[in-house]
């Protein structure tokens, strides 16, 4: 049994001095030394006439007299001092000591003409709690306003005129802070400065909960207006432009900033590296309630930042909201069916639209926006206009979960919106494309045509950015659904600007091991394919690659090299057949309806897929290795939890359709053990309950046509791996030379050999699963075709010439019907399937690896800029240009009071200039670190050896493509 010690685990060692640690808190609890003299000035103390106190804040814990206690905290009159009794100590305040907090003059200097507050009664609100201050403001001639004199201390006023409440720049700052990290509400905070000012509730703190909402609503949008360089445009925040406030991505294309002048005249296949990725998507989450308006919470912000402005958003919707939206011809998919969903009761905003950076998760600017009925494209149309007028790049690929059907008719959308919001009159084009996760709920004529997988020029981009961002945004959801639309819009601001600047203070180290990655993977792609041609006649290579390029220039009219041409039972076929006997059973009155949307054909499609979801995860959990990075983990965490959300809508549903599974599922959850992981949690399909509580026999029989189709689709994978296994041991026998060739080309086979049982294994399963269905339904006319699976029959097709006893005695998987009866016609179909997946990995990571290593010039780049910025600003603040006289008042015409706000004014520019120097310093520091972390990776990804066995070892340039390339055609 393994034994751990202290060194270990720390927290052990603790443990024997827990009474130590005790021992040491009593003993704060009394005076510190001697308690009749005072620390400080020696005079004796202990007294009721001279008592002693003590701070519970400062470093020091002896007692001290009056005057002492009090002079020491001139500079820290937030402090909580406490009076000895002579037994125990009690709460005092320095107010009541005769602490009197002077402003408008340095700290010792009294004022010849103090101005108490109103009452006396000043509140301020800080990092320890909620104090009571004898403050006095300046009423020298000439004195700045009570809120500048409050400022110029730290102390951020709680009203502009006659302030009696404020807070400490220092606890704002932490409150925001907080609400970034563990996204705490304002109600949440004051109320633990409330206990930690006195936690026994005898004592009656102000109430200073409305003050603290408006003060930090206030000072999100002055930092927001500070980090952004409003302060030193000439004119102040009345020179803001729409977006200006907003953080960009800096490995994002920006013209003028960050990609060449020339970049039209590039190679065209290079032209994709100046490409915007986009992706669009709703939460549904961040719905906000009716409450307030925008008369009574009308905001800050104002369109300057992440969320559009809500006047021009507002006419917009007025204009063209009634537009008819386009029906769907895809998938029966939920953005589209939100489109037409009412608000909800009480709801102001159903939701948030928005725009996310696809390859690096960072909020567009004006890339936010409210829904209201859904996801309608109006909404959704405005905010990606809005988005691209921020400087955007001409090329861009937009991503969304209905891109098959959102993009066919945006550029007929647009032609009817304003000039001002149409892309198309500035020279942008668009790539409409499918998120990888969401594009196997669309039909299968729509898969290839939007796969990133088979686009060129995407690289290894997936789309599901946004979905990786709801975990963060979603936090917000509880607090910002109570506010009032522009305190709304302003926290979403705030909180997308914080989100923006972590992925930018990450994002050297998020490109440096997504490079890492893509070095390694395009190795052993490249490689893969290249050593996959060259076992293949070139006569095919050629046609194949022909047949490529036709798809790829215009995939509407040229055939798809992707597609299984052979007549195996489809998935989607089953669908379409079921839905139209869902259709005939309704019409007839035959069908009992019991969910409105969901029949129950499309019931057990949901169930089948999430199953092999399921199955494809727990695959890739299994291969995540000991040495995985943070990102690979951090995608399986990802995974896991967007299965689960699946699954728990799924038996939402089957509740409904299925109550036998419920009871079977509760008794499951009553017995003891751990709960099953995502990947293998039991979902009760009918197949699952025949023979015990038999369910419906329409989803028996709806589940046994899917389970057939999927058969039919597992044996041809199983047919594609054996022929791609067959192929790599003939190139094998040609090419394979020395020790390192047959490794490498012994691992390439193994990996084929581990997909080739796994796939059997599924197979088998699925057609126990049939036939347990059948023990209900009676159909045995499947067992033709789908026939047992012995290790025998998992044999693939020999390419000997003389005819040999495997191309006369082929097992029953190659003769089976829905293959066709021509050896040569399967061998080609399968083959060339194959080999286009296998060249479209190569070339997705190679154009990864060249994006990268654009990108990772682009962040230098655009820090370089930002820091050149920066520093223009300084040197307009340092210029004559921006030399102001102090205006006319009665007292200024002294010399003295003249000089003395000549002098505060400088003081202004002082500060625009150091802080504008300290924000380049930072730029260029975030650029020396950015190098030393990124090292010789640009150089890396831009070059690397072509070790293929035909051919001697090459060194490749990053532009060329691998691929058709390198196969001599």
């Amino acid at each position: 049994m393994l034994t751990l010690s202290q060194s270990d685990i720390p927290f052990l060692a603790f443990i024997p001095e827990v009474d130590c640690f005790l021992n040491e808190f009593l003993r704060l609890e009394s005076p510190a030394g001697e308690s009749k003299i005072c620390f400080g000035c020696l005079s004796s103390i202990g007294t009721e006439s001279a008592p002693g106190y003590s701070c519970r804040l400062c470093f020091a814990t002896q007692l001290r007299c009056k005057a002492c206690v009090v002079k020491e905290h001139s500079t820290a009159p937030f402090h909580f001092v406490q009076e000895w009794k002579g037994s125990h100590f009690e709460p005092t305040s320095l107010k009541k000591l005769g602490l009197r907090v002077q402003l408008g003059h340095v700290p010792g200097q009294p004022c010849p003409r103090p101005l108490c507050a109103t009452g006396d009664e000043f509140v301020v609100v800080h990092i320890d709690g909620i104090s009571q201050v004898g403050l006095d403001f300046c009423g020298c001639p000439s004195s700045p306003p009570h809120v500048v004199q409050l400022l110029r201390h730290r102390l951020f006023p709680a009203t502009v005129t006659n302030p009696l409440t404020a807070a400490t720049f220092n606890v704002l700052e932490t409150f925001q802070m907080l609400s970034f990290t563990s996204k705490c509400t304002p109600y949440e905070f004051v109320r633990a400065l409330v206990r930690r000012t006195n936690n026994s509730g005898m004592v009656n703190v102000p109430d200073r909960y409305a003050s603290f909402l408006r003060m930090i609503h206030v000072w999100r949008h002055i930092r927001l207006l500070k980090r952004s360089g409003v302060g030193h445009l000439i004119g102040g925040s009345g020179n803001m432009k729409s977006g200006d406030c907003a953080l960009h991505c800096p490995a994002c294309p920006r013209p003028g900033i960050n990609i060449p002048k020339n970049w039209k005249n590039r190679a065209l296949s290079t032209r994709f590296l100046y490409r915007l990725f986009m992706s669009i998507d709703a939460n549904f989450r961040l719905k906000r309630r009716d409450v307030s308006s925008d008369e009574r919470d009308p905001g800050l912000n104002h369109g300057i930042a992440y969320v559009v402005e809500e006047k021009k958003f507002r006419a917009f919707l007025e204009e063209h909201g009634n537009n008819i939206q386009e029906k769907s011809t895809c998938s029966n998919y939920d953005a589209i069916k939100s489109a037409h969903i009412r608000g909800g009761k009480g709801l102001a905003a159903s939701g948030l639209g928005l725009t996310i950076c696809s390859r690096h998760e960072l909020r567009r600017p004006l890339g936010c926006g409210d829904l209201q009925k859904g996801e309608r494209y109006v909404n959704m149309d405005y905010i990606l206009l809005s988005t691209l007028k921020e400087n955007a790049p001409e090329l861009v690929t937009a991503s969304y979960d209905i891109g098959c059907q959102y993009g066919g008719g945006f550029e007929g959308r647009c032609d009817s919106y304003p000039e001002d919001l149409n892309p198309f009159d500035r020279g942008h084009s668009f790539l409409f494309l499918v998120p990888k996760f969401h594009l196997p709920a669309h039909v299968l004529s729509c898969q290839p045509r939007f796969s990133f997988n088979y686009t060129p020029g995407v690289g290894r981009t997936d789309g599901e950015a946004p979905e990786r961002n709801f975990s963060l945004s979603n936090e917000l959801a509880s607090s910002t659904k109570e506010m009032g639309p522009g305190s709304r819009r302003d926290t979403l601001d705030d909180h997308f600007g914080d989100m923006n600047w972590t992925k930018i203070v990450s994002i050297t180290s998020t490109l440096k091991e997504r490079a890492k990655e893509a070095i390694k993977m395009r190795r052993i792609q490249v490689d893969a394919f290249l050593d996959f041609t060259e076992a293949l006649p070139k006569k095919s290579v050629t046609e194949w690659t022909n047949l490529v390029w036709d798809w790829e220039s215009d995939p509407e009219d040229n055939e798809n090299p992707f597609v299984v041409t052979k007549s195996v039972l489809s998935a989607g076929e089953v669908r379409r057949r079921l839905a139209e006997e869902d259709a005939a059973a309704i019409a007839s009155g035959d069908l009992v309806e019991v969910h409105a949307d969901v029949t129950p054909s499309a019931f057990i499609r949901q169930g089948i897929e999430i199953e092999e979801t399921q199955r494809k995860f727990a695959a890739d959990q299994k291969g995540l290795g000991t040495h995985s990075t943070d990102i690979q983990r951090a995608r399986i965490i990802e995974r896991s939890n967007s299965l689960q959300r699946r699954i728990d809508a799924w038996f939402t549903l089957q509740a409904l359709f299925m109550p036998q599974a419920v009871a079977k599922r509760r008794a499951r959850q009553e017995t003891d053990g751990p709960p099953d992981p995502v990947y293998a949690i039991p979902l009760f399909l009918p197949s699952a309950l025949c023979g015990s509580a038999n369910p419906d026999t329409r989803l028996i029989r709806c589940e046994q046509q899917y389970r057939i189709a999927q058969a039919e689709t597992t044996l041809q994978q199983l047919r594609n791996y054996l022929l791609f296994r067959s192929h790599m041991y003939n190139s094998q026998k040609r090419y394979s030379r020395g020790t390192r060739m047959s490794t490498q080309s012994n691992a390439t086979i193994q990996t084929v050999t581990d997909n080739i049982n796994t796939t059997a294994t599924k197979y088998r399963q699925i057609r126990a699963t049939i036939s347990n269905l059948s023990s209900v339904t009676k159909n045995l006319e499947w067992e033709r075709n789908l026939k047992p699976l012995e290790e025998a029959d998992v044999r693939g097709l020999t390419s000997d010439a003389d005819g040999g006893e495997g191309s006369k005695k082929l097992t029953w998987i190659w003769t089976t019907a829905g293959t066709g009866d021509d050896e040569d016609e399967i061998t080609q179909s399968d083959l060339r399937i194959e080999w286009c997946k296998s060249r479209a990995r190569a070339h997705r990571w190679q154009e990864e690896c060249m994006l990268l290593s654009e990108e990772l010039r682009r962040v230098l780049v655009t820090f370089e800029w930002e820091a050149t910025e920066w520093d223009d600003r300084a040197s307009l603040w340092l210029s004559p240009k921006t030399l102001v006289a102090p205006t006319p008042t009665l007292w200024n015409n002294v010399p003295e009071i003249y000089q003395r706000e000549v002098a505060q004014l400088q003081d202004i520019r002082n500060g625009k200039v150091a802080y504008a120097r300290r924000q380049a310093s930072i730029r260029r520091a975030m650029i020396k670190s950015a190098k030393d972390v990124w090292g010789s990776l640009d150089t890396q990804l831009g070059t690397f050896i072509v070790n293929n066995s035909n051919k001697a070892k090459k060194l490749v340039e990053c532009t060329d493509i691998p691929g058709d390339e390198y196969t001599g055609l």
